[in-house]
This record gives structure tokens, C-alpha cells and sequence, in this order.
């Protein structure tokens, strides 16, 4: 176990590029007890994996991974009309695969991301106003007030506790604004209200966690669907797509 210990910390010293940071995080916290799950994936850890699979990150999710981020985000949004009138923030946006979903609602669409190479993606597709690169906080923390509709759609996936990140995401909305997000859920009702690392460096979370932070930073939930978010390990992941409204 020593040995174990002294590996996992000159690893994490390392960061070998920053690439194995939560997976290293997750083992440490699993083989070594070392004082619980770290709150979020560093940023060097989801810049490097972003950057790397950008180039194949649409192919990889669309065909591999049966990614349905953007069609869930989009069943959140049915029954609205399309009118151009909102100012949106896509959170996380990657390669922009949710603009053709918020686009037709945006008097001006905003996409945040701490990948260049994914922004650049983005960029290409000619639905964002601005494309910002940013850790999402960070980019919220200067926003109060400033959009009608945040959506994130597998972003959370890089968050454990989300207290800050939602009330910051609360703050950044003007009244009646409408929050669109997705989440990882554990199936394992002893984990229903808190967060947990899995060993792919991703983050899931409880639902009665998930509710208790919307509320107490504010909001008010107006749906909650369960539902296969994309394929992990050739197993379907499982989630949740919520939408919130602040009051």
C-alpha cells in the first residue's frame, strides 16, 4: 500500500500532461482513503482530454458513444417558441453541438469552453455570436444578470459539488430565466443525495443531491426526465435532463 501511495503521488506531481488527473484522483480516493472525492476535475485534466479528441469528438460521440446531449437539451425546449428573443449561454459547449439547438432561440448565442481546439470546432459551425475560452465559473462569475437561458448538456460530468457552479449559473440569469442541463446519475440508491468519481474520471450524481443545490440556490425545477445520456464502456450511462426556471 505504500508503494501504491508513493506511485499515485509522484503521478499526481507529474500530471503526466494533466491527463490521468482524475482517474489518479479517483484510485487515490478508492485504494488509499485519502480524505474523500475531490470536488471537480482540474482544468488541465478537461482542457488536454478536449483538446485531444477534438479533432474525432463529434464521430466519437455521435457514432461511438451515442451521444443524445442535444437531442435531450432540445425535448427540454419543446413547446417554446422559437423567437430569437433570449440571450443564451451554452456551457461547456465543446464543438458546438448544441448550437443548432439553441440557435433559433437566440437573439445571441454565447458558447463557453476551456479548449481552443474545440472552440475552433465550434466556430465552424456559424451559430454562436462569441466563443469564449474560459473554466465556466470563472466566465460566470463576471455575468450577473446577463442571459435569459443557460444550457449545459454533459458538462457536469467535470463537476462533483455544484453548489458554486449553480449559483453562479442563478446569478448570471435575469428573472424568469431558464436553466437546460444534464447529469450522470448513480444507480445505487445509497448515492441519491451526493456525488461520486467513477474510474473514467467522470462525476455522477444523486437526484435528490441535484435537487436539494437547485433549490437552495434558488430555483424552481420544471422538469426532470431520466434517461440514456450516451454509451460508456459499451453500457448505457445513465441520467438526468432537468430544466429550472429562476423564480
Amino acid at each position: 500500500m505504500a508503494r501504491v501511495a508513493t506511485m499515485v503521488k509522484t503521478l499526481r506531481e507529474q500530471e503526466r500532461g494533466h491527463f490521468c488527473r482524475s482517474q489518479l484522483d479517483y484510485w487515490a480516493t478508492m485504494m488509499l482513503g485519502n480524505g474523500g472525492v475531490p470536488t471537480r476535475a482540474s482544468n488541465g485534466y478537461v482542457e488536454k482530454t478536449s483538446d485531444d479528441y477534438a479533432d474525432n469528438f463529434d464521430d466519437q460521440l455521435l457514432g461511438k458513444l451515442s451521444y443524445r446531449g442535444p437531442e435531450l437539451i432540445a425535448g427540454l425546449l419543446g413547446g417554446r417558441q422559437a423567437t430569437k428573443a433570449f440571450d443564451v449561454l451554452d456551457g461547456g459547449c465543446g464543438t458546438g453541438l448544441c448550437g443548432p439547438v439553441l440557435r433559433p432561440y437566440a437573439r445571441r448565442l454565447t458558447g463557453v469552453d476551456l479548449s481552443a481546439r474545440m472552440l475552433a470546432n465550434a466556430a465552424q459551425r456559424g451559430d454562436y455570436d462569441d466563443l469564449v475560452k474560459s473554466e465556466l465559473t470563472a466566465y460566470l462569475r463576471g455575468r450577473f444578470g446577463s442571459f435569459d437561458l443557460v444550457a449545459m448538456a454533459d458538462t457536469l460530468i467535470y463537476f462533483g459539488d455544484l453548489v458554486e457552479l449553480f449559483s453562479l449559473v442563478r446569478k448570471s440569469l435575469r428573472q424568469r430565466g431558464l436553466f437546460l442541463f444534464t447529469v450522470e446519475t448513480s444507480l445505487a440508491p445509497a448515492n441519491q443525495d451526493g456525488f461520486g468519481l467513477c474510474p473514467s474520471g467522470r462525476y455522477r450524481h444523486g437526484a435528490g443531491y441535484v435537487d436539494g443545490v437547485l433549490q437552495s440556490a434558488g430555483f424552481n425545477i420544471v422538469q426532470m426526465h431520466e434517461g440514456v445520456l450516451r454509451k460508456e464502456f459499451g453500457e448505457s450511462a445513465h441520467g438526468l435532463a432537468i430544466s429550472a426556471t429562476t423564480s
